[in-house]
């Protein structure tokens, strides 16, 4: 803990790292990894919180926390009545997925955070950003950017009005 006798005391206290999230398009999930330096001997509370940028709470889906055990078996954790996640003794890397909801409605870019810690370990975040304009991710990144189209008009007599109909195509 660093507390130890001497000059250079060992100090075995893991401290908490997240990486991941990125960019992502909308409808997919934003990846996280949230990592100890050491592990811990017994059980661990950590919370884990996402905070709103520019998204808006309903841009952001389930949040889904596993591990992989010491038999190679991917684990699901579920969170605690007061929204922690009980990490067992030994695990020092899990994987946080964060769902982000597909709707038809441009937003442009919007970001989000993931943050994880626990007294004991501080606390550490990682940004996402979530992309419906077509410039995501991938080969088929997701495009809601509305398109305009205008028809009518054609050949009208001088003086008479001539009749167009404007159309967004989502909004």
């Amino acid at each position: 803990d660093g507390e130890g006798p001497g000059d250079t005391p060992d100090n075995d206290t893991p401290t908490i790292s997240v990486t991941g999230g990125g960019d992502v398009n909308e409808g997919s999930p934003a990846t996280f990894s949230v990592t100890l330096s050491n592990a811990l001997e017994a059980d661990h509370d950590i919370r884990l919180d996402t905070q709103l940028g520019t998204a808006e709470a309903g841009d952001l889906g389930d949040m889904t926390v596993t591990y992989v055990d010491g038999s190679g078996t991917t684990q699901t954790l579920t969170a605690n009545t007061d929204g922690s996640y009980t990490v067992p003794a030994g695990i020092t890397a899990l994987s946080v997925s964060v769902e982000t909801t597909q709707d038809t409605v441009y937003e442009g870019q919007e970001t989000f955070t993931l943050t994880a810690g626990s007294e004991l370990v501080g606390e550490a975040s990682a940004n996402a950003t979530i992309f419906d304009d077509g410039e995501g991710p991938g080969d088929t990144p997701d495009n809601d950017t509305p398109t305009i189209s205008v028809t009518g008009g054609g050949d009208v007599n001088e003086g008479s009005p001539a009749t167009f109909s404007v159309t967004l195509s989502n909004a």
